[in-house]
């Protein structure tokens, strides 16, 4: 016999293994380097705090002023953004834990915006865009992921494959050029000259990248067989109207995809058309019944049904999260002199919307649920002993008895709400 040693006969490992492990060593390798130079073990941008009445009403005029210079310049727009609507705007933001946690510096010449989102317990992505002032084109933008600095070209690049993806999920945009040509960029705030064509559809597209799609035939079906039994049996009870959205059939075989249907349907009933962005599609298959009708009342307020329809729609498209928030938002702006005060029945209803959403979509129980509200009752929809409930609180009033949206008096006082609407709604 022999008394050659062999690789295996040394080590104990053979060799075919050792082979694979020189392979794989490369490639791991750089892979936990890729993991380090994006990663990070905790956020960069401090979380944010709870968002206050001027900045709920500051977001919602920046909204409503965006929208309006884009309708009246056919999508061309000189806009301008301050300081303090780039905080409020990253302050609301970041209070939906989805979203990530954000903020921005501005300062003469550039700007630099950042996001910090949490992936999986400690871990986080953390990116920086720093954004010069130019005076054509799209301005200069360099990036940062992590530990790993992008500069301006490959930063263009990043941009533009953004662009594609959203150019595939239906979200058409100019080229970057035009998009955005010329951007100056101060202390105190930020103008920028944009073109943004049919920004209605790129509003929705925005949303639908974070939306779960409902089918938009069987929200049109629904929406339609609303206007046209209003148009023969005419009604203002908003608990009818319920009724009648759940007794259509939707066309679909899964309760579930029914119900969220249903819920977009009615937003659009009692809201208006703008509700129909939540279901791609939805307004061309309604053009031919989207004819007048009366407003939905329940114990003889038309507010109410828009909170409960809206809430339920935000939450089986865009997350219970999202609905929430803009729920306490409408709140916390109608607290301001221009508002109308910050109102519980206003936000019971839409806890109360949120609510059935949740009880609609359990696929445990989503069959048994529709059924229901076949047959709800006002008492079933919106708990009458939520009309006894604080409204018109001024800035100064909500304030003094709760400080902000995120304190335990707050937390306690929804408590007691969603104590209200358990015993109807949540039965």
């Amino acid at each position: 016999m022999s008394d050659a040693k062999t690789d295996s006969d040394t080590d104990g490992v053979s060799a075919p293994r050792k082979s694979a492990r020189r392979r794989w060593r490369w490639p791991l390798a750089l892979l936990l380097v890729i993991v380090f130079l994006l990663f990070d073990i905790g956020p960069t941008v401090p979380a944010p705090g709870p968002p206050s009445a001027p900045q709920a009403e500051g977001v919602r005029l920046m909204v409503q002023r965006t929208q309006a210079a884009l309708v009246g310049g056919n999508g061309h727009a000189q806009l301008f953004y301050t300081g303090a609507d780039l905080t409020g705007a990253a302050v609301l933001a970041g209070n939906i834990r989805s979203l990530g946690q954000f903020d921005a510096h501005l300062a003469s010449g550039s700007a630099r915006f950042r996001m910090s989102q949490q992936l999986l317990g400690p871990v986080w992505i953390n990116i920086t865009a720093d954004v010069e002032s130019s005076r054509n084109g799209f301005p200069p933008v360099r990036l940062r992921i992590g530990r790993l600095p992008l500069g301006e070209a490959l930063s263009r690049r990043v941009v533009g494959l953004a662009q594609w993806v959203m150019k595939e999920r239906g979200i058409k945009t100019p080229p970057l050029d035009t998009l955005v040509n010329g951007v100056y960029i101060a202390p105190a705030g930020i103008t920028a000259s944009v073109y943004l064509p049919g920004s209605g559809d790129v509003g929705r597209g925005l949303a639908g990248l974070r939306s779960t799609p409902v089918d938009a035939a069987a929200a049109a079906r629904i929406y339609c067989s609303l206007v046209q039994r209003e148009a023969h049996e005419t009604t203002d009870d908003f608990a009818q109207v319920v009724n009648r959205a759940f007794a259509t059939p939707s066309g679909l075989s899964d309760a579930v995809e029914g119900n969220r249907a249903a819920f977009v349907a009615l937003a659009a009933y009692t809201v208006g058309p703008g509700a129909m962005r939540l279901a791609k599609g939805m307004q061309e298959k309604t053009a031919t019944c989207n004819s007048a009708y009366r407003s939905a009342k329940i114990v003889g307020r038309d507010d109410l049904p828009k909170h409960w329809s809206l809430s339920a729609a935000l939450s089986v498209t865009l997350g219970d999260d999202l609905s929430t928030a803009m729920g306490e938002w409408k709140e916390l702006s109608d607290s301001r002199p221009s508002g109308t005060g910050f109102s519980f029945v206003d936000l019971a209803a839409d806890r109360s919307g949120l609510a059935a959403a949740k009880r609609a979509t359990d696929p445990a129980g989503a069959s048994a649920f529709a059924a229901r509200l076949r047959k709800a009752t006002a008492e079933q929809i919106i708990p009458i002993g939520a009309l006894a409930l604080s409204e018109g609180l001024t800035e100064a009033e909500f304030v003094s008895r709760y400080g902000t949206i995120d304190s335990k008096a707050f937390a306690d006082a929804t408590a007691r709400v969603d104590q209200v609407i358990a015993r109807t709604v949540g039965e």
